[in-house]
């Protein structure tokens, strides 16, 4: 039985050959995007699964308000791990660790700049168990001279060699290696060494110190915790307790009012297991977050290109059932029963999915290393559930492409059939009908989609940002000490062919210091909760070109101006309520004392186009001393001519009288940097241009398959009409005036849908388009011209064709 059905499939999908490619072609296309999303939610997913512990390891986050927006971060102040411990019995342990740094790691024989070393509490391998390949795990911290390596630290500083009991030095500090490890599996906690941090000076300096958020923390909690109670008990006996209620006391102001200008510190406790894709915040210890919106957005795109697909198959099938019609007549009257007969066809529809998922596997092979740069991934098509997924998306497949089909074509009655009789019910027509116009709806939102994204982000890259970065160079420090070589940096520099000029100063474009504190008039008494800290050098605003719309720079010419003068931006003025701000004083928290306001600098953009722009305090670096030791970047503006030399001179200067230690010379353009903050929607630009080309071939070859069917099968009436004297736009109105009302209603219908999903996505950005009209009426001109091309292309075929052939038998 199964050898005739092969046959019979065979001879069908030959005999058919123009609607079995596009059947396939179009399957294949769905499938792999389902095979790469597929790939990268299992890649996410898999994030911390080699860990016994992940059900029971959390991490501890806050809710912190910044720019006006509620963002969650995994930090928390020193004593929250030790009193939460104490306090709840069901919280068995917790393991604090610090931030990733990187150093020049040197042996007895090498030095290397390295990255990622993590000091951490002793206790942090009973949190992350990694699989121990020299030394062992117990103990291994247990003094502050004590360092564990990965595996990759020793093939680069040891050449693979078992290190135990050998020194190294990380920033002047003497290490002795215990141990050497290996991360078993993907982990959102991967350093490349951990350090023990001395917690007892730790605790000695900062145990009752709430209101410092510096450290990041895990808690260990006992199987079967109700961790939503678990939560609110913290929040409300610890965090409200310790961290807002004495502070607010302290300003005599109620814990209400506190939290309203200062943000109520919520907490959020993560699950390991979770924390990648569905934390509220990243994780500490270098953990990142991983993009769940993003996800979700191509499970969506691919699954709707699925469903074209599969659509597409579902109509060219059941338009083309006619030449079926008298094979199921005669079988079903030498007693092929129903059952058989749809088993037959659902055998046939699994032959063209495998065919399908082959090419699809194929496609997805040669498309993977682009996918992977693409997201910035190393997916590989391997693993037992790469290949569980593939099973499962031929079953899907085959149920949503195959059942209906198979339904619809055992359904033909066998007297009927064989009288010559082989019209359907007009559901039938309704339903295919139906079907398109989802594809014309589908088709539709891509190609507006993609025009309004096109000018989102043409309106950021083009917008005036109130600065000039194009010819400027940052220059990151790698150390605190290096930024004590500032005035080194700005007088030596200058001698090189090609700089124009040097400075530095805290809110460079997209690589902003967020530090600061509370703003208030002195006159008014009315305070900005968070104003940055904007301190610079005095030719700061020359070198990024930042414009003044009242009163003056700070200048070397005023002694003042290194002492009490401060010039604050737009924001800051207007949420002030100043209108004129020349000369009015306000009182900074950063510094605690009284400044004048000698100008107001036009805002400009720091973070992107997602957050409003911050309230800012500049001021010149000796007027809060403290400032200079914060300083992270030099910035150099470089003629463009020549600027490849001019940067390697940069380069050689800068390694051998500023990082003299090996640490490497790291530098971006500032205009390049700030582009990288809208990135991901340039990304989501490229990706709509791809979709909008795959969902409009998909249907518009559905629809020539469609258009096909229809005039083959209305050939004799075609013919008729042409010996009757009809000309082609006869037959255009006649084969195309339906298929017109449909992309009609599906633009009617996209319309509201379209809009509203636009707007939503527009939400993201603080700065924004208004959704104009004309994307829309070129979606509409767009599909009516593809659809009547078709239609057009296919009439032209009927009018050549000899119209004595169809007619003879009249």
């Amino acid at each position: 039985m199964i050898n005739n059905w092969i046959k019979i499939a065979f001879r069908s999908f030959r005999k058919n050959i123009f609607f079995t490619m596009i059947n396939i072609l179009g399957l294949t296309v769905g499938m792999v995007g389902i095979i790469l999303v597929s790939l990268y939610w299992n890649d996410e997913l898999n994030y911390n699964q080699w860990n016994p512990n992940r059900e029971e390891i959390y991490s501890i986050g806050h809710q912190f308000d910044w720019s006006g927006k509620a963002t969650y971060m995994s930090i928390a102040s020193i004593p929250e791990g030790p009193t939460i411990k104490e306090t709840f019995s069901e919280v068995e342990d917790f393991m604090a660790c610090s931030w990733l740094s990187n150093a020049v790691v040197k042996t007895e024989n090498r030095s290397l700049y390295l990255e990622n070393y993590l000091p951490v509490t002793p206790n942090f391998f009973d949190f992350f168990p990694f699989e121990f390949i020299h030394g062992n795990a117990k103990g291994a911290l247990s003094d502050l001279q004590s360092i564990v390596i990965s595996e990759d630290w020793m093939n680069q500083l040891y050449d693979g060699k078992n290190p135990v009991g050998k020194k190294l030095n990380i920033n002047q500090n003497e290490y002795i290696v215990k141990g050497v490890y290996r991360i078993p599996g993907i982990s959102s906690v991967s350093p490349k060494a951990v350090t023990p941090i001395d917690w007892k000076q730790n605790m000695k300096d900062n145990g009752s110190n709430w209101g410092t958020y510096q450290i990041g923390i895990y808690i260990k909690v006992r199987k079967g915790t109700d961790i939503q109670s678990l939560e609110n008990r913290i929040y409300n006996q610890i965090i409200l307790k310790n961290a807002i209620e004495p502070f607010a006391k302290n300003q005599n102001i109620s814990v209400k009012e506190y939290m309203d200008q200062y943000g109520n510190s919520k907490l959020a406790l993560d699950q390991l297991s979770t924390i990648r894709l569905f934390g509220k915040a990243s994780g500490s210890g270098g953990a990142e977050k991983g993009n769940a919106t993003m996800l979700y957005l191509l499970t969506g795109l691919s699954s709707v290109i699925m469903i074209l697909s599969a659509f597409n198959y579902i109509n060219l099938t059941t338009a083309s059932s006619i030449k079926r019609a008298k094979e199921v007549g005669i079988r079903k009257t030498l007693g092929a029963s129903r059952s058989k007969l749809v088993l037959q066809f659902v055998f046939e529809n699994v032959i063209i999915c495998l065919f399908s998922l082959v090419l699809a596997l194929a496609l997805s092979e040669i498309l993977l290393p682009y996918f992977n740069e693409y997201f910035e991934k190393e997916l590989k098509i391997e693993g037992f559930k790469i290949y569980f997924d593939l099973l499962l998306i031929l079953l899907l497949t085959t149920l949503i492409s195959g059942i209906i089909p198979a339904l619809y074509l055992s359904n033909f009655q066998p007297l009927n059939v064989l009288k010559g009789d082989f019209t359907r019910s007009s559901r039938g027509i309704w339903i295919r009908n139906m079907m398109l116009g989802l594809q014309f709806i589908v088709s539709l939102f891509f190609l507006i989609a993609g025009i309004v994204i096109y000018l989102q982000v043409s309106y950021m890259s083009k917008k005036d940002l109130g600065f000039k970065g194009d010819q400027v160079v940052a220059i990151n420090f790698s150390k605190r000490s290096s930024n004590q070589k500032y005035n080194v940096i700005k007088q030596e520099f200058k001698k090189i062919p090609g700089v124009v000029d040097v400075s530095s100063g805290f809110q460079i474009p997209a690589s902003a210091n967020y530090i600061g504190g509370a703003a208030k008039d002195i006159k008014t008494g009315k305070t900005v909760d968070l104003a940055l800290s904007g301190a610079m050098d005095f030719n700061f605003m020359e070198i990024l070109d930042l414009k003044l719309v009242q009163g003056r720079n700070i200048s070397e010419k005023y002694a003042s101006d290194t002492i009490s003068s401060i010039l604050i931006n737009e924001t800051l003025a207007q949420r002030l309520g100043l209108t004129n701000p020349i000369g009015a004083e306000i009182e900074y928290g950063p510094a605690e004392k009284t400044f004048k306001i000698i100008g107001v600098v036009k805002d400009y953009f720091v973070q992107g186009f997602q957050t409003e722009i911050d309230p800012v305090v500049y001021f010149h670096w000796n007027t809060i001393p403290w400032a200079k030791n914060q300083m992270n970047y030099a910035l150099i503006k470089i003629n463009s001519e020549n600027s490849e030399k001019t940067l390697a001179e940069i380069e050689s200067k800068w390694k051998s009288e500023i990082e003299t230690e090996g640490h490497p010379f790291k530098y971006h353009f500032i205009d390049q940097e700030f582009a990288n903050t809208y990135k991901e929607y340039t990304r989501q630009q490229n990706l709509f241009a791809i979709l909008t080309i795959i969902a409009i071939s998909i249907a518009l070859c559905g629809l020539f398959g469609l258009i096909s069917l229809v005039v083959e099968q209305r050939m004799k009436e075609i013919s008729i009409r042409k010996i009757l004297g009809a000309s082609q736009g006869n037959l255009i109105r006649l084969i195309g005036k339906e298929y017109l009302v449909i992309a009609s209603i599906s633009f009617l219908l996209c319309i509201p849908l379209t809009y509203y999903l636009l707007q939503k996505w527009l939400e993201e950005f603080a700065y924004r388009i208004e959704i104009p009209i004309w994307p829309f009426v070129v979606g509409l001109i767009v599909l009516f011209s593809l659809v009547l091309t078709i239609i057009k292309i296919r009439t032209m075929y009927a009018m050549r064709t000899n119209a004595v052939k169809y007619l003879k038998y009249e």
